[in-house]
């Protein structure tokens, strides 16, 4: 299948600045991708990284595999190139294909599946509170993410889990996630708390994506979810 690929970069202001251990984001920045075919149909992707140089890399590799292409080729690129772009690209092969639509019934598709990320500008009890009482009014996720280990926060988070935990219903699930900026130590304290937690979920990418040993050691422990590792060890 011959294929031709548009770009349209694309750039705008958060209205709620996202905090996270790498630093904090205001704006979200990338492009968007069109995959056309021979018969005028198109499918959508969007490659936008968090770090700044994977969009540098990732415009690189779209200039290497040129404005015309096959299907075929970008199937074959697609484990060598950046992952925002491998998940742009496999993203607009998938809507070209109408695979979105085929394989996924949306009249049974359970929103609630899903997890709310609770802010990282403000105190997260607080978050969770307001989250719990809208669960009480309707039919919304039962798994709340939270993003730790910010750069800005001005409470103790260790403090700010048990209260959370406090609060909690038993048919809530917690996910934790570090973005890879907690220590080996912080880890294992983090661990030792919640290891025995049935309501914790998991905890996504404790460790930075680098050191495989030491989250396989976690992993050991308590649940563990990889994220930029899966990068660094495809």
């Amino acid at each position: 299948m011959k294929l031709i690929i548009n770009i349209k970069p694309f750039s705008f202001d958060l209205t709620r600045k996202l905090i996270t251990s790498k630093g904090i984001i205001h704006k979200k920045i990338g492009l968007l991708l069109q995959l056309k075919d021979s018969y005028g149909n198109c499918g959508w992707g969007e490659v936008s990284p968090i770090e700044g140089n994977e969009l540098n890399d990732c415009i690189e590799s779209l200039n290497f595999i040129g404005k015309k292409t096959t299907k075929d080729s970008i199937e074959n690129y697609l484990c060598e190139l950046p992952g925002a772009l491998a998940f742009g690209l496999g993203a607009s092969l998938a809507d070209l294909e109408n695979l979105t639509i085929k394989k996924l019934d949306f009249e049974e598709f359970n929103i609630t599946g899903s997890s709310y990320l609770l802010p990282t500008d403000i105190d997260p009890l607080e978050s969770v509170v307001k989250y719990l009482d809208r669960s009480n009014k309707e039919k919304i996720s039962s798994t709340i993410k939270w993003k730790v280990s910010n750069q800005e926060n001005n409470f103790n988070e260790e403090k700010a889990l048990q209260k959370i935990l406090n609060v909690l219903p038993e048919n809530f699930k917690l996910r934790i996630d570090p973005n890879g900026g907690w220590s080996r130590q912080k880890a294992h304290e983090w661990s030792s708390e919640l290891k025995n937690e049935t309501r914790l979920e998991w905890i996504e990418q404790p460790l930075p994506s680098k050191d495989i040993e030491g989250l396989f050691s976690l992993a050991n422990q308590i649940p563990i979810a990889l994220d930029e590792s899966l990068i660094e060890f495809p």
